[in-house]
C-alpha cells in the first residue's frame, strides 16, 4: 500500500510521524487535524510506535481510516483543494464510526418519548387548543398541572380565551348613545336654516351635552338603578358628551363604579367633510359625494376619515377586551351612534346589507340602550333584547331626540 502513495506519503506506517504528510497536503494541515473527528480509539490508535523489531509490516490503520488518508492524500497531491469537498469526506467516516454511539442515543430518546402515556399527554394537549369537550373542571386541573402552579390572572385569562366562544364574554351587555349634545342641536340649526356648515366653535372631541343631553342621562341613570342590577364596569368613549352621559348615569343610579374612557369607542372620524351637512357635502366636495354614492357609506372612507370598515376594525380589538377582562360581568358601554351601529354588526355576524337596513329603519336616539344577554348567544351569533329602547326618557317626560352626531352625510 505504501508504495502506492506519494513519495512523501511512504510512512503512512502506523510508526511513523504524521506530520510527514504535510508537504503532500500543504502547510495549513496536518495528519492529526485530519483524525480529529474520528474516534479518540482510532486517533490514539494511530499514533502508536513501531514495534521495536522494526518489522516494516507493522500495524497500519483499520481499512475506513486508511481509505480516508489515501483519498486526503491522492486529491492535495493533484491540487485539488476543494476544503467542503474535504470536510464532507472527513465527516462521513467520522459518522461511520459513531454510527454505534448515534443508534443508542436515538435508542434512549425513544424510551424517554414512550415513557410518558399517550393517555396522559393527549387531554392536555386538547386543553391547550381549548377543547369544548374537556369539563371545566377538568381542565382548570389539567391546566394547574400543565402550566405548573396554582390559579392566577394570567392562567384566568387563558382559560377563558381556550373556552368555547360563549362562556368567556361578559354575561350583559348594555350599549348606550350618548345624551343631546350641543352640536345635535346645531345640526338641527343648520338644517333648519339652509346652511351647509354647521356652526361649532369647538372640536368635536369637546363638544359638552345640551342641558336637555344632561335631563336625558340623569334619566338614564335613574331607570337603570330602578330596573336592572348595577354593571360591573362601565366604558366610555372619550368625547365629552358620552363622558358626561357616563358620569351623570352613574351618579343618578348611585353607582360608585370607576369609568374607563377607551378612544377605539369613539364616533367615527369624517375627515374633510367634518362639520358639514348633506348639502355641504355636495356643494364643496361633489367628487366625495359622487364617489361615496358610488361605493356605499359601509366602505366610503372621506380623505382624513375613517369608514364603517374602519370603526369596526377597532371594535374587534374591544371584543377580545371584553372577553379577556370583563368574562362573566355586566358591563354598560357609552359611545356614539356609528358605534352602536357597528357592534351589532360585529355581535350579531350581520352583512353589510342587513346592518344597512338596519340604519335605514332606525335613527339611534340619545341614550338609546341596546342590551344583549350572553344566554341569548346561540353559536357565536348574540340577539339583542332590546334595540334603540327610549323607555327611560318617556317615563322621566323628557323629550326623545334622534339627530346624528356632527359632522353627517346624507344616508
Amino acid at each position: 500500500m505504501a508504495a502506492a502513495l506519494p513519495r512523501t506519503g511512504r510512512d503512512l506506517r502506523l510508526g511513523a510521524e504524521p506530520m510527514l504528510l504535510s508537504s503532500a497536503i500543504g502547510p495549513p494541515f496536518c495528519l492529526p487535524d485530519l483524525l480529529r473527528p474520528l474516534p479518540d480509539s482510532i486517533r490514539q490508535f494511530s499514533h502508536r510506535q513501531p514495534h521495536a523489531s522494526g518489522d516494516s509490516n507493522a500495524r497500519r490503520l483499520p481499512s475506513a481510516a486508511h481509505l480516508l488518508i489515501e483519498c486526503i492524500v491522492d486529491r492535495f497531491a493533484r491540487g485539488r483543494r476543494d476544503v467542503r469537498r474535504m470536510s464532507a469526506t472527513r465527516h462521513s467516516i467520522a459518522a461511520m464510526f459513531g454510527r454505534e454511539k448515534k443508534c443508542e442515543t436515538a435508542e434512549k430518546r425513544k424510551r424517554l418519548h414512550t415513557s410518558t402515556s399517550r393517555a396522559t399527554r393527549r387531554p392536555d394537549a386538547r386543553l391547550i387548543r381549548g377543547d369544548p369537550a374537556t369539563p371545566p373542571a377538568l381542565r382548570d386541573e389539567r391546566l394547574t398541572r400543565v402550566t405548573g402552579g396554582p390559579e392566577t390572572p394570567l392562567r384566568a385569562n387563558l382559560r377563558r380565551m381556550q373556552s368555547p366562544h360563549t362562556e368567556n364574554w361578559p354575561a350583559r351587555l348594555w350599549i348606550v348613545r350618548h345624551g343631546e349634545s350641543a352640536g345635535n342641536v346645531a345640526l338641527r340649526a343648520a338644517h333648519a336654516q339652509g346652511h351647509h356648515r354647521i356652526q361649532l366653535d369647538t372640536r368635536d372631541m369637546d363638544v359638552p351635552l345640551s342641558s336637555l343631553g344632561e335631563r336625558q342621562s340623569s334619566a338614564l341613570g335613574s331607570w337603570f338603578a330602578e330596573n336592572q342590577a348595577a354593571p360591573d364596569a362601565i366604558l366610555s368613549s372619550p368625547y365629552v358628551r358620552a363622558r358626561r352621559t357616563a358620569e351623570m348615569a352613574a351618579a343618578a343610579a348611585g353607582w360608585q363604579i370607576p369609568i374607563t374612557y377607551d378612544e377605539r369607542l369613539r364616533e367615527k372620524e369624517f375627515g374633510i367633510i367634518d362639520a358639514l351637512t348633506s348639502a355641504g357635502v355636495v356643494s364643496q366636495y361633489p367628487e366625495q359625494a359622487t364617489f361615496r354614492k358610488s361605493l356605499g357609506k359601509f366602505y366610503h372612507r372621506a380623505p382624513g376619515g375613517e369608514s364603517w370598515c374602519d370603526v369596526i376594525l377597532r371594535l374587534r380589538s374591544v371584543g377580545d377586551t371584553l372577553r379577556l377582562e370583563y368574562s362573566g360581568q355586566r358591563v354598560l358601554i357609552v359611545c356614539h351612534t356609528v358605534v352602536v351601529l357597528c357592534f351589532r354588526y360585529l355581535l350579531e355576524k350581520l352583512t353589510e346589507e342587513e346592518i344597512l337596513a338596519i340604519d335605514r329603519q332606525h335613527n339611534v336616539a340619545n341614550c338609546s340602550i341596546t342590551s344583549y344577554a350572553r344566554e341569548a348567544m346561540r353559536a357565536g351569533k348574540w340577539a339583542p333584547d332590546v334595540f334603540n329602547f327610549v323607555a327611560p326618557m318617556r317615563e322621566a317626560g323628557e323629550k326623545v331626540t334622534t339627530e346624528p352626531d356632527v359632522p353627517v352625510a346624507s344616508r
